[in-house]
């Protein structure tokens, strides 16, 4: 719990269109069970590209998706793929932002939460990439293998 609220009963769930080509068939869907968060690069309701944000409760030792009782996704992701940098969870979509862009031809959607790049998903890249990640995993990739 932070300030009395209990962020694993909130939850959050909105859409980003793609306002920089003017194209409404994209969209960035962010979506909060709880537990924990993604996002999702969509095009005419078709998921291109997604990305674990971050866990909102204790990251598991073990990979939830590894397991014979595996709980239904979206995933925590596990101590091993995640660094310990210090997060604040946003407390409503307006810390959140969506930038777009076209890289190499390809449509490219840069999230911001509270002013600062976390995560990024490109069209045709099935796992996008996100600061919280310390090293690549399934769920999210490393980011700051491409800020170097």
């Amino acid at each position: 719990m932070v300030e009395g609220i209990d962020r694993r009963n909130m939850i959050m769930e909105f859409a980003f269109a793609d306002n920089f080509t003017c194209n409404p068939a994209y969209m960035v869907c962010v979506d909060f069970n709880g537990r924990t968060a993604y996002a999702y690069l969509c095009k005419d309701r078709r998921v291109l590209s997604e990305v674990w944000l971050y866990n909102a409760v204790a990251a598991p030792e073990e990979p939830e998706w590894g397991e014979r009782m595996s709980p239904v996704p979206p995933y925590l992701n596990s101590r091993e793929f995640i660094s310990e940098d210090e997060f604040i969870i946003p407390e409503s979509k307006e810390k959140i932002e969506v930038c777009w862009f076209h890289l190499n031809g390809a449509v490219q959607a840069l999230i911001y939460i509270y002013d600062e790049l976390h995560a990024t998903m490109l069209a045709g890249e099935r796992v996008g990439c996100c600061r919280l990640a310390k090293k690549n995993g399934p769920l999210a990739r490393k980011l700051a293998e491409l800020l170097a």
